[in-house]
């Protein structure tokens, strides 16, 4: 569940795993860690999903060492939920963590994630000082944000919401 800069790229769906989401294959997210430069990074927050998602909650912590982590910005601009109405990213140096809310729309009736592979940010970060590398992993941030991937269906004309944890490679 850690991703390094040394960590190649992985890439595909999972298969059917002994522990399978009760929705179909277990849906997946992959942390990618590019080096830019010296001492600065670009990770590919991208995930895996089987079924239309109405919305994540991705909930990141970055380490380099002793080094402070700064977190330079993050891209939704040609991912996967480019379109999404709702894209935050909260950025908190100070605990070196970074929380990502995505909801498709505020209305029953939006255009959500398809399934599929893919992209869904960029985030580029930096640090300062002597070291090597860096590490991600997904965290809790407050107020108990935890990795959801939120799944919508219609029944009867309302708006069933399912959320389930999921797995990070």
């Amino acid at each position: 569940a850690l991703a390094q800069d040394s960590t190649e790229a992985r890439s595909g769906a999972p298969t059917k795993s002994s522990s399978p989401d009760p929705l179909g294959v277990r849906d997946t997210l992959h942390l990618n860690v590019e080096s830019t430069g010296e001492n600065s990074w670009m990770v590919d927050v991208a995930c895996y999903n089987d079924e239309e998602l109405f919305g994540l909650s991705i909930p990141l912590r970055f380490t380099s060492g002793l080094r402070r982590v700064y977190i330079d910005s993050t891209i939704f601009t040609g991912g996967r939920v480019d379109y999404f109405q709702v894209k935050l990213a909260r950025a908190d140096t100070a605990i070196q963590r970074l929380t990502i809310g995505l909801i498709a729309a505020l209305s029953p009736d939006a255009k959500v994630l398809d399934s599929g592979n893919g992209s869904l940010a960029k985030v580029y970060l930096h640090a300062e000082g002597e070291g090597k590398g860096l590490k991600v992993d997904t965290t809790t941030t407050a107020p108990q944000n935890s990795l959801l991937f939120i799944y919508s269906d219609m029944k009867d004309g309302n708006l069933q919401i399912k959320i389930f944890p999921e797995v990070v490679i």
